[in-house]
């Protein structure tokens, strides 16, 4: 049986990581594009502490890194008046120190300042995780260099 191997190619130099270097070789039949080309990405917002709650009012509602498990968050705050709403299946993104972590939204869920919801255009938010999964160290590094005690990803970031 003969195996085709796949070719692969360097990404155009216009594509590169906020740190400077090339995104790196791609299948290709691969297109590098700009997160922002292929998700919709929607920033959290904290809501009134007032409707934060233990007894499962509301949406689970999720801060930050510290919410999340391995794929997916633990829910131990609701919320009865979400701001910000990430549909099931989104990828949550940790977008404040640490940045870079990432879940799975398992249901509807509010979200805080400290997470970003990601969701595939078209395509598969499964995949989106694994890549967002191989790349928080590429997104640690870019946004909590340059000496800050506290590094922030905004939206436009995301996008780039």
């Amino acid at each position: 049986m003969n195996k085709q191997q796949t070719k692969f190619k360097d990404t155009e130099t216009r594509l590169r990581s906020s740190s400077g270097g090339q995104v790196g070789q791609i299948p290709e039949d691969w297109e590098a594009k700009e997160l922002g080309n292929i998700c919709n990405v929607l920033m959290g917002q904290s809501p009134p502490s007032a409707t934060y709650n233990t007894e499962r009012e509301g949406l689970p509602f999720f801060q930050g890194r510290k919410d999340f498990g391995n794929k997916y968050p633990e829910k131990t705050m609701w919320c009865s008046m979400p701001k910000r709403i990430a549909e099931k299946d989104s990828v949550l993104l940790s977008v404040r120190a640490p940045i870079g972590d990432v879940n799975v939204a398992v249901e509807k869920s509010c979200i805080g300042r400290g997470v970003a919801a990601l969701s595939m255009k078209k395509g598969d938010n499964e995949f989106l995780f694994y890549l967002m999964k191989q790349n928080q160290n590429i997104l640690k590094n870019t946004f909590e260099s340059g000496g800050t005690v506290f590094g922030c990803v905004n939206k436009t970031g995301l996008y780039k």
